[in-house]
């Protein structure tokens, strides 16, 4: 049996070769920000709570590298490590990127949860540029 795709990207072409049309994701970079989080203690069996509330509110498109990372060398995973604060807790110190109301709103629902379970959230959003010194202190 043969099946045949219903997905096609030829008439979206078509329709939005160059009319005008606005650039969705370019303008979605154009209002990602640089964010840093450091978690400490965090309960091992809250990590999937941690990883899908970073998916369902950072669903901008992030940039590809932080500033200063090399993109070959870029870690696309959140990078979890044994807490040497908290038995049988985990930390993570993760550059992220995206809109800066999606990652205040990280960083609130992130607060709450640090609340109510004991364990440490610092959500730092950089406003700066690469070229600020309080950003390049943070990210080396």
């Amino acid at each position: 049996m043969t099946q045949r795709s219903t997905c096609s990207t030829a008439p979206a072409l078509r329709e939005h070769s160059g009319h005008g049309q606005p650039d969705r994701a370019a303008a979605a970079r154009a209002n990602t920000t640089h964010a840093r989080l450091i978690i400490t203690g965090l309960p091992v069996a809250l990590r999937p709570v941690v990883e899908s509330a970073m998916a369902v509110c950072l669903p901008t498109p992030g940039l590809q590298a932080p500033p200063g990372t090399d993109p070959l060398t870029a870690d696309w995973c959140t990078g979890w490590s044994r807490s040497c604060a908290v038995p049988r807790g985990v930390d993570c110190n993760q550059p992220l990127s995206g809109a800066r109301n999606e990652l205040l709103r990280l960083a609130r629902l992130l607060d709450g949860l640090g609340d109510t379970h004991d364990f440490d959230v610092e959500l730092t959003v950089f406003d700066g540029t690469p070229a600020d010194d309080r950003w390049t202190a943070e990210w080396v």
